[in-house]
């Protein structure tokens, strides 16, 4: 088995840590992070990869990246975003803590088995906290996916990936991250998925259980999930059947195979299957790329970063043009949503796409789902996908919507 992140583990407490705080699941280990020996924190012009490249090769940092420089996802609505801060930049104002990328190298780094005995026990669906959820962007939402149905049938692209967010009213959310997160470990444990936390300061703080892992490297091989197509978890059959999926699965299968074969000179792909995350499945895959003794010194995270994100399933295809359509359609920042999340170490690195998260401040959670419109989609159809991961989040962190 490859090594762990560090030797050994230390005794600190999540508690007794100063900010910032940090935590992820990976490959049967859950990895605490606490305090901060350095920060690395890129301005919001700042992508993803470059941000990595900037980043120690000798040390374990922890953090994450934007999905993508801010000023590049296209006009924000005003009325969207009223009471944001005017940061000059196009980043809203919730999402400013985490910059354009925010990374830690931090004070104290824990790593122990996972899932711990503490964090296997379900949430009970009728001791969920009913909570009421204000859709931000409904009827835009519903008239970008028109928009992109009409672009995809004049040819301009093939895949969209649009966004839109929710938001739950929950006074002093924040204080309530700790059990949040135990809620999350305990879904997490069941129902798979990638468990990720990362706290900047006191105030906010983002997590949820990705169902994609953007890249992991280790001593022998990397790494990469092709996650696209979404059912319900009690119609997960369904994927098999339908042609719509199996091609947007495809195009993310594709893009990923290409690039990790352009950086690594090689990528296989595993037999198509697949993945259930909570209350949700996907079509999944896995593509791999040995890592030779000759090759391990040239292959830096920031180049696989810089190849394989973003994908088609947080993008649209072909990427640069299906970026371009959705910055013209969405109208609002997706701060981290979309973009990378875990940890980045001399001996492993394991990247999740931030996905079925939460943005929690004091004054609640902001929720942000996405669902990719291609030739086959309805406006209806991806209306019902966004809620069933909204729904799918709210459970994972003990929470359910109350009566409309």
């Amino acid at each position: 088995m490859t090594a762990p992140w560090a030797p050994g583990s230390s005794s600190s407490t999540w508690s007794d840590a100063s900010y910032p705080r940090a935590a992820f699941v990976d490959d049967h280990r859950l990895v605490v992070a606490e305090g901060a020996r350095r920060t690395f924190a890129s301005p919001p012009a700042t992508d993803a990869a470059t941000a990595l490249a900037e980043l120690p090769a000798d040390a374990v940092v922890v953090g994450a990246a934007r999905f993508a420089p801010a000023g590049r996802e296209g006009p924000r609505d005003d009325d969207a975003n009223a009471g944001d801060d005017d940061q000059g930049d196009d980043i809203d104002a919730a999402w400013a803590p985490f910059g354009g990328a925010l990374w830690v190298e931090p004070a104290r780094l824990s790593v122990l088995p996972w899932p711990a005995s503490g964090a296997t026990t379900r949430v009970a669906p009728d001791a969920q906290d009913v909570v009421d959820v204000v859709d931000r962007d409904g009827p835009r939402f519903r008239a970008a996916v028109a928009a992109a149905l009409a672009a995809i049938a004049a040819g301009d692209v093939d895949k969209v990936v649009l966004a839109r967010r929710f938001f739950v009213p929950l006074p002093s959310a924040f204080a309530r991250v700790p059990s949040l997160w135990t809620s999350l470990l305990a879904h997490a444990a069941h129902g798979g998925g990638a468990p990720y936390l990362l706290a900047p300061r006191a105030g906010v703080a983002l997590l949820g259980t990705s169902p994609e892992r953007l890249v992991v490297v280790d001593d022998t091989q990397v790494t990469t999930d092709a996650v696209a197509g979404t059912r319900p978890a009690t119609r997960a059959a369904e994927l098999w059947s339908s042609d719509k999926d199996a091609r947007e699965h495809a195009l993310v299968v594709e893009h990923l195979q290409r690039a990790l074969h352009t950086v690594m000179g090689a990528a296989t792909v595993e037999p198509r299957g697949l993945r259930t995350v909570g209350a949700v499945a996907h079509r999944h895959a896995v593509v791999r790329a040995p890592r030779t003794a000759s090759s391990r010194g040239d292959t830096p995270v920031s180049s696989l970063v810089r190849a394989l994100h973003p994908t088609p399933a947080v993008a649209g295809w072909p990427i640069a043009k299906a970026c371009a359509t959705l910055a013209t359609l969405e109208g609002f920042d997706r701060g981290l949503y979309g973009g990378v999340v875990g940890v980045v170490g001399p001996r492993r690195t394991a990247l999740s796409v931030a996905l079925r998260g939460a943005l929690v401040t004091h004054e609640g959670l902001l929720i942000t789902v996405g669902a990719g419109v291609v030739p086959g989609s309805t406006v209806d159809g991806e209306d019902a996908e966004t809620r069933l991961k909204l729904d799918a989040v709210l459970s994972s962190l003990g929470l359910r919507r109350g009566a409309a």
